[in-house]
């Protein structure tokens, strides 16, 4: 049996060449262990050239598979023989493994390229809402030459913004969302970036003002 380990959106592609005995299973099994130790928790296992596993053997894949979710991650089989899938989806065991017919399909259970499940969802809508509410008060401060109720209205964001954080970190695990969503918490970076600089601004015409003409 040959390991090959291959990467592609952010997926790793475990494919075995050969069958699987029991000296290899063990390979494979340290193959997987390794994966997630990693941290890479979303896995497609391609068995391309495998008709057959043991019972036991396709329990264990199970297994790594359960373990692959509690850290929203998933371990997805690419298996082209149907009686090999089938074994799969009839396990009695939770949760149940995917299985497709080839990587191509089992990359699609991960969502499309670019896909950020979070960042459609009403609640993270209503959060980067209530952030950009936030921005355009610092803003309307700033050229209002308001000083004071700017720094308020910024003390008010930095609280905010540690709950808004903790409220979508909390949501990404209920969902089983990996947290590193394609571009999602980019932009909540990027807007606190546009934040701190509108502030920043504000210092400075705070520090220009107290020296006078």
């Amino acid at each position: 049996m040959k390991l090959k380990l291959t990467e592609m959106r952010g997926i790793q592609i475990l494919s075995v060449s050969g069958g699987i005995d029991d000296a290899a299973f063990a390979v494979l099994k340290a193959g997987i262990t390794k994966i997630m130790r990693s941290g890479k928790n979303r896995i497609v296992l391609e068995l391309a050239e495998v008709s057959a596993l043991s019972d036991t053997t396709a329990m264990e894949l199970a297994t790594f598979n359960k373990l692959a979710k509690e850290l929203a991650g998933e371990v997805v089989i690419a298996a082209a023989n149907e009686a090999l899938r089938s074994q799969f989806l009839g396990l009695q065991f939770k949760p149940t493994v995917t299985a497709k017919a080839s990587v191509e399909e089992a990359l699609q259970v991960f969502g499309s390229p670019g896909e950020s499940p979070a960042a459609g969802s009403a609640e993270v809508t209503a959060l980067r809402q209530e952030l950009q509410a936030l921005k355009q008060k610092l803003l309307d401060g700033e050229k209002g030459g308001e000083i004071g109720k700017l720094r308020r209205e910024h003390a008010e964001f930095q609280k905010a913004n540690v709950l808004l954080r903790e409220q979508i970190e909390q949501m990404l695990i209920a969902r089983r969302t990996p947290a590193d969503e394609p571009g999602f918490l980019e932009k909540i970076r990027g807007l606190e970036s546009q934040l701190e600089e509108a502030f920043g601004k504000v210092e400075q015409l705070e520090a220009a003002k107290a020296k006078g003409p």
